[in-house]
């Protein structure tokens, strides 16, 4: 098995940890919250039809849903709920949410002190990206958007100033994706994953 190409800015995932009362088992129960704010085409849709993570449920917070006219308010708030929200699903101990690495979204959660972990490519690897939104049948416009901004979309999340118990980097090398740096990252928790 080839290791993955993945650079970690902190050992593990940043996330909220709850403990619960599971009714069904007389017991408590730890339940994990982590935001993930992952770039165009790092593999979000494809952690949602994996089965390796047999106890992770999956949230995408999908911008483009989101009314334009309150945004990122809407979005933050959207957000706030699901890290403060009380009723979870007690048969997923870990739900992990998909969210924006708009500037915006960001900058508001560096203002929030909002914990989350951040996915990206490096930088070299932009025709391979380019290929992918070809590959998954992106519109044109997407793709040549993503093409001309790129480099820069790229710079910004590198420099992204932010302390490191607020932020934890991830960075995504050649044939790398974001299932790769979660079985990386999870593999010696007690999530239980299925390889």
């Amino acid at each position: 098995m080839t290791i993955p190409s993945i650079e970690i800015i902190i050992d593990g995932l940043l996330k909220y940890e709850y403990v619960r009362y599971n009714n069904e088992f007389n017991t408590f129960q730890t339940v994990d919250r982590i935001l993930i704010c992952g770039f165009p085409g790092v593999g979000k849709t494809t952690c949602f039809k994996e089965d390796n993570f047999k106890n992770v449920k999956f949230i995408d917070s999908d911008s483009s849903k989101f009314p334009k006219d309150e945004f990122p308010h809407n979005y933050i708030k959207h957000i706030s709920s699901f890290i403060l929200y009380e009723e979870d699903d007690l048969a997923f101990p870990t739900t992990i949410n998909f969210i924006s690495t708009h500037d915006v979204v960001l900058q508001e959660l560096i203002r929030l002190k909002v914990r989350f972990n951040l996915v990206y490519p490096s930088k070299h690897i932009k025709s391979e990206y380019i290929q992918r939104y070809y590959d998954r049948k992106s519109p044109q416009s997407f793709i040549d958007l993503l093409e001309k901004n790129y480099d820069t979309w790229i710079d910004a999340l590198a420099s992204l100033d932010v302390d490191e118990k607020y932020c934890n980097k991830i960075i995504l090398n050649k044939r790398t994706y974001m299932s790769d740096a979660l079985r990386l990252l999870l593999k010696d928790s007690q999530w239980n994953l299925k390889f």
